[in-house]
């Protein structure tokens, strides 16, 4: 089965779907229909865009993602890092440029994001907008900034990147990562940061 007019594919949960009273345990497992795994490796050969909307959506999200040769656009909500980073790997490195828009990533270690630790296995990505929940035991303080200064140094591995936007939430947090950044500016560079920088914050 392949969907040839399809231009974009959407994971999302449907409360009451279709009047359905019944619905999973909040512990179950998320659904990951192998169904999916019958479908061809080109299944949506011009889709475009993938949108993620549900925590619960990432399996069934990463199987279509392998199934999008032609993916540039990827937007992830309600997403923890392994997801994330499963999702971006399900794309593979072996097509063009994508944009990925993460808008609320949770369960980081205290190390930060290490993306770039995997950077050979995921697409190249030209435009990157991620915002991350900051552990909770490190504050908003100080040690918060220095999670985002991580966070930001691993991103940079990633092929491509063309424009940056990281965000940490609580806002206390990113207040205190901008303070650290101001800091060690110094004309367009940044200690602690690779390369060199147009705008920044």
């Amino acid at each position: 089965m392949t969907f040839l007019k399809a231009d974009q594919v959407e994971v999302f949960e449907q409360e009451g779907f279709l009047g359905a009273q019944w619905e999973p345990d909040a512990d179950a497992e998320p659904p990951n229909p192998t169904v999916i795994d019958k479908l061809p490796a080109s299944a949506f050969p011009t889709a475009s865009r993938l949108y993620i909307y549900s925590s619960k959506a990432y399996a069934i999200g990463k199987k279509l993602a392998s199934k999008m040769p032609a993916v540039r656009d990827i937007e992830l909500h309600e997403t923890i890092e392994a997801d994330t980073v499963g999702v971006l790997e399900a794309v593979g490195g072996g097509g063009g440029p994508v944009r990925c828009e993460v808008r609320h990533m949770r369960g980081v270690s205290e190390e930060g994001l290490r993306w770039g630790d995997k950077a050979g296995e995921l697409p190249s990505i030209e435009r990157l907008h991620v915002c991350v929940e900051v552990p909770e035991d490190l504050g908003d303080g100080d040690a918060a900034g220095e999670f985002g200064v991580s966070c930001v140094s691993s991103l940079l591995k990633i092929r491509g990147i063309e424009e940056l936007k990281f965000r940490l939430e609580p806002p206390a947090a990113f207040d205190s990562f901008e303070r650290l950044v101001e800091e060690r500016t110094h004309g367009h560079t940044i200690e602690g940061l690779p390369g060199r920088f147009g705008t920044i914050g």
